[in-house]
């Protein structure tokens, strides 16, 4: 099983941060940087494994700290139902 971005979000980038509108119920998210980094890069399709390589070589963090930051996003992004599971 694996987690993909809902097909009814928009994203715009504003002022060099990631803005997603949830069309179903209204509301508007901003990202952080990071967080913003990882939406493009799931957009794109990348895996867990091929996002914590990404981190690490573009903020120049070690593998743990990228798979640490990786889970939390993907958590919050989990609870704000900007997720779904693809089957």
């Amino acid at each position: 099983m694996n987690l993909v971005v809902r097909a009814n979000l928009s994203t715009q980038k504003i002022d060099g941060e990631l803005v997603i509108l949830d069309k179903d119920n209204g509301q508007i998210h901003q990202l952080n940087s990071v967080a913003g980094f990882i939406w493009q890069q799931m957009e794109a399709g990348l895996g867990a494994d091929a996002m914590v390589k990404k981190l690490t070589q573009s903020y120049d963090i070690d593998a743990a700290s990228a798979k640490t930051d990786l889970d939390k996003v993907l958590q919050q992004f989990k609870d704000l139902k900007l997720l779904m599971n693809e089957y």
